[in-house]
């Protein structure tokens, strides 16, 4: 994609004003993973160099128009070229961005009512077998991958000499996009996102696919559903294919993220070198950096004859299981690396790491295992208790054989189960969690990832914690008591009793704490007892907002609800420390606006649903099939069809403008919660007694120039 004007403007004010020793690292860092908006950039750096210090900001705007009117003009002429050859079809609506073999324009598919994106081949590529053949195997090859995590193509064809294929437009925006806006990503999203490309690189894989060209410009973050999304497969290649597209020994792909092989042109590569590239945006997501930075040359040879700084080594706060997986990934050996995508997928599903927010996923061998060495425990139990009461050897023994057999069992297949890179000791671990239906007390150890006890409020944990004494005491208090003395009658009655009343009391009390925040006696039933691994209950706002957040001093946003963002953030603000003066200052005065700003996308994307939506169309069209069918041809009604007309097509700009109002809202609200955590986190630090500026406060601080601006420094 075409870099924007604003950001070249952006990064070459920074540039400009730092010592030119400090500019060229500042402007790898700044454009690391954007290579167009690297080359504009040093393209004007190096015309200011040329033409001495003088009024340098006119220069920069001189350069910028004649960029701008050298994009709008070739913008405008393909546009026009793709009205002549799809108008019956389509309604061109915009330029998404352009690539190395063509641009892509989102577009209102005519027949079938929905938005599209259409990429184009350059005409200089179209004219060429070369190109032409480069383009239908990219669409061919689109077309043969059905998976969520990938975008699907609808057509392709040719029509005046214009090549081009239909695909999904996915509302939202890149993972570039994303990282340049935020710079290191949240852990959860960072294994979230790399799961996610992972498992659609695994389909690939399967299909004889290699992506050859992964990094975050090519990961698109669907504002609709959350998902990742893989796209461009134009330098991909079939396993095992001979490439009659490219040559021995010339390199392909992008510098930053391509693998070893990669960089010395190897012409067998395999599903591995995918891996090295996608362990290479993990550690930029990780750690806001590339694993190697320099010119396209410096980068090649450091990743030829080089390891990347160790993860830990540059953002020691990540998970240190994370980190080795990505590590892992991006050894220079490929026999090193993982062996597909498949055993990464595995390795990430069972890298808790503290991290995991939502349901673990596992293969579904691995999945079944959950909570079945519980049951294999309690049959050992049970069956060397009954074991020891019968006098008659054969039988005892028999007995006993019984009872060892399900642990046995359960130890062969977790042996079987190591085909999954998990290791003994996860898949042990994973074993021990609780039943599905469990949702008592159990040791923490053994929880799986995103199980919400550590979030419950005290007194609910405390409830359960009294009903798991009562159910386990019970039985065994019975047991001890089966005496026919009157003494042991009634001591086991106290106990029952006391059992029994600490339950009740404790239950109630949780129940009316409950339902005093707002939630029915069914949603309040189901806090107290059911079982506390994530699901959608535990995922409705009404019932999140109840759970607590890592020690948060405050209860978290709704991450949906921006008015509930301003609550948060006027009791965490009330709550700083006097030594955070400063940071709750500026992040008050940040909150708000972006809080107004949020709003104000939200407004106006509710005004285009009511006033701009399909109903309002079909209304229009309605009136104008009515009025060209029957209307007689005087003035009046020619003026009232054109006026229809120029409202159908208004109607057309606005709807255009929805998925790039989406982008900003989604964007803004990633800023503004990565400001709450990133908040609530030195907040909470500086109570305990850490009240020296670190890493957290110069986030805060960061995040707080994006939101207002330079001169709020």
């Amino acid at each position: 994609m075409a870099p924007q004007w604003p950001a070249i403007k952006a990064v070459l004010h920074q540039a400009l004003d730092l010592p030119q020793a400090a500019r060229d690292a500042f402007v790898e860092r700044a454009c690391s993973g954007q290579p167009d908006l690297r080359r504009e950039v040093e393209s004007l750096l190096a015309a200011h160099e040329r033409e001495g210090d003088g009024d340098r900001l006119q220069r920069i705007v001189d350069a910028s128009r004649v960029h701008a009117a050298r994009s709008v003009s070739n913008d405008d002429a393909q546009r026009t070229a793709m009205e002549d050859a799809l108008g019956a079809e389509f309604e061109i609506l915009g330029v998404l961005g352009h690539g190395g073999m063509g641009s892509v324009f989102l577009a209102h598919e005519r027949a079938l009512g929905r938005t599209v994106a259409i990429k184009m081949l350059r005409p200089d590529h179209a004219s060429t077998a070369g190109g032409r053949e480069r383009f239908r195997r990219e669409a061919r090859i689109a077309a043969g991958l059905s998976h969520p995590g990938i975008v699907p193509l609808h057509s392709f064809g040719e029509s005046n000499g214009l090549w081009y294929f239909v695909m999904e437009h996915v509302r939202g925006q890149s993972l570039g996009q994303r990282m340049q806006a935020e710079g290191r990503l949240p852990l959860d999203e960072v294994q979230r996102i790399l799961l996610a490309i992972a498992d659609a690189l695994s389909h690939a894989h399967r299909h004889g696919v290699i992506h050859r060209d992964i990094k975050p410009a090519n990961i698109l973050l669907d504002a609709e559903h959350g998902r990742p999304r893989l796209a461009d497969f134009g330098i991909s290649k079939l396993e095992g294919s001979s490439d009659n597209v490219t040559e021995t020994g010339v390199i392909i792909g992008t510098p930053l993220y391509m693998s070893p092989e990669q960089a010395r042109g190897d012409a067998e590569l395999d599903p591995r070198s995918d891996i090295y590239s996608l362990g290479a945006v993990a550690y930029e997501m990780l750690t806001g950096r590339a694993p190697f930075t320099g010119n396209a040359g410096a980068v090649l040879v450091r990743r030829l004859s080089e390891d990347p700084t160790p993860i830990l080594t540059v953002a020691p706060r990540v998970s240190p299981d994370l980190a080795h997986i990505v590590m892992r990934c991006l050894a220079r050996e490929r026999d090193e690396r993982w062996a597909d995508a498949d055993a990464l997928c595995a390795a990430l599903r069972a890298c808790t790491g503290g991290m995991a927010t939502g349901p673990e996923e596992l293969p579904q061998a691995v999945s079944d295992l959950s909570g079945f060495a519980s049951y294999a425990i309690a049959w050992l139990g049970l069956g060397l208790t009954f074991a020891s009461d019968i006098k008659e050897d054969g039988i005892r023994y028999l007995l006993i054989f019984i009872a060892v057999l399900v642990p046995v069992g359960l130890s062969m297949h977790l042996w079987r189960l190591r085909a999954y890179g998990l290791g003994l000791r996860r898949l042990l671990t994973i074993a021990l969690r609780p039943p599905q239906w469990w949702g008592m007390w159990w040791p923490a150890v053994f929880r799986g990832p995103g199980d919400v006890w550590p979030q419950l409020p005290a007194i609910t944990r405390v409830s359960r914690v009294v009903l798991s004494a009562f159910i386990i005491l019970i039985p065994v208090v019975a047991l001890l008591s089966d005496t026919g003395d009157s003494a042991a009658h009634t001591a086991r009655d106290r106990a029952v009793l006391i059992l029994v009343g600490s339950a009740l009391v404790t239950n109630l009390l949780a129940l009316a704490w409950v339902m005093r925040r707002g939630l029915d006696i069914g949603d309040a039933m189901q806090f107290l007892f059911t079982s506390t691994t994530m699901s959608a209950f535990w995922q409705e706002p009404r019932v999140a907002r109840l759970l607590s957040r890592g020690g948060r001093l405050v209860r978290a946003p709704d991450p949906t609800d921006p008015a509930d963002y301003a609550r948060a953030f006027g009791e965490l603000l009330r709550r700083c420390p006097a030594a955070l003066a400063e940071v709750r200052d500026v992040a008050s005065i940040a909150m708000a606006q972006q809080i107004a700003v949020i709003t104000a996308l939200s407004t106006e994307r509710a005004m285009l649903g009511s006033e701009a939506g399909p109903a309002e169309e079909q209304r229009l069209l309605a009136r104008l099939r009515l009025l060209e069918q029957g209307a007689q041809p005087t003035d009046d009604y020619r003026q009232l069809i054109a006026s229809l007309r120029e409202q159908l097509a208004l109607l057309a700009r606005l709807r255009s403008r929805e998925p790039w109002l989406a982008e900003q809202q989604l964007s803004a609200s990633k800023v503004l919660d990565n400001l709450w955590h990133e908040l609530s986190s030195r907040a909470s630090a500086a109570r305990a007694g850490t009240t020296a500026p670190d890493e957290t406060t110069l986030r805060i601080h960061a995040l707080c120039r994006r939101i207002l601006g330079p001169q709020q420094d």
